[in-house]
């Protein structure tokens, strides 16, 4: 069962029908992806300054509250990776100040809190890189505990749009 904690118990007979000593292992059977989402921008939204982006994710817990790995340790390097993509010219984020990247990049350890099965995170960025009247696209990935690991395949999805052009108003 998915998220419970197994032990192994094993000892081998040889020819001469002796045992070995006996010996144990214990491990977490885990196939439950982790799950991660921005929590500071809404869905299909407009915003007019996005200087940090946040949100919280979780490694799911199996019915009975029995916890689940948790997210991989920030040491490892695609823990948890975000990628931002510009709709209007299909540019990704460079993680450097620029557009023009690859696709997903690695949040540092500095911006993620982890606890036992859950984790909040963020990333700063320059209300400059955002041009006024282009839709953005960020999308989350997080990998568990587990060996081997579960990568999130759903990934955690908000698409806006910036618009920092000031209205004009016309007195008559």
């Amino acid at each position: 069962e998915n998220n419970l904690d197994w032990t192994l118990h094993a000892r081998a007979l040889d020819e001469a029908g002796s045992y070995s000593a006996h010996s144990t292992s214990t491990f977490k059977f885990d196939v439950t992806a982790p799950v991660t989402v921005t929590t500071n921008v809404v869905e299909g939204s407009t915003v007019t300054a996005y200087a940090v982006i946040a949100g919280t994710g979780a490694d799911k817990t199996a019915v009975g509250g029995v916890l689940a790995s948790g997210l991989a340790p920030i040491a490892m390097t695609d823990a948890l990776q975000i990628r931002i993509r510009e709709v209007n010219t299909g540019n990704y984020w460079n993680s450097i100040g620029g557009w023009g990247g690859s696709g997903f990049f690695s949040l540092g350890s500095a911006n993620i809190e982890r606890y036992t099965s859950s984790y909040t995170w963020f990333y700063d960025i320059d209300d400059d890189a955002w041009t006024s009247g282009y839709t953005y696209q960020i999308n989350l990935k997080a990998r568990d505990a587990a060996f081997p690991s579960n990568y999130e395949n759903n990934y955690g999805t908000r698409t806006f749009a910036f618009d920092s052009t000031e209205p004009e108003s016309v007195v008559t």
